[in-house]
């Protein structure tokens, strides 16, 4: 990668940490979200058991920002709900996402 594109790569990056905080691009966040599900196999409004069904789109931003606390706190706050709790952990923590 040359020197211009790694400046954007940079650019690009810094401003969505800036997103994060300040509520930024909900577009963007989802799809960071969702391609960090599909790795464990689960599905952003899905029709698996496992599948999360998001009801405020806040919580991509707060999962990003806040991980695992924040997948927490937004499951109780109401924003997001999935039928099969265990199956959708199970999937996760085989998968090493909290890691990532």
């Amino acid at each position: 990668m040359d020197k211009a594109n790694r400046i954007r790569a940079i650019m690009k990056q810094k401003h969505l940490e800036l997103s994060f905080w300040i509520g930024g691009d909900h577009v963007a966040h989802r799809q960071m979200f969702a391609d960090l599900l599909a790795a464990a196999g689960v599905t952003i409004d899905g029709p698996q058991p496992w599948d999360i069904q998001v009801r405020d789109e806040r919580l991509y931003a707060r999962v990003l920002r806040e991980r695992n606390l924040g997948l927490g706190e937004a499951y109780i706050d109401g924003w997001w709900d999935c039928p099969r709790l265990d199956e959708f952990f199970a999937l996760v923590l085989k998968s090493g996402l909290e890691e990532r």
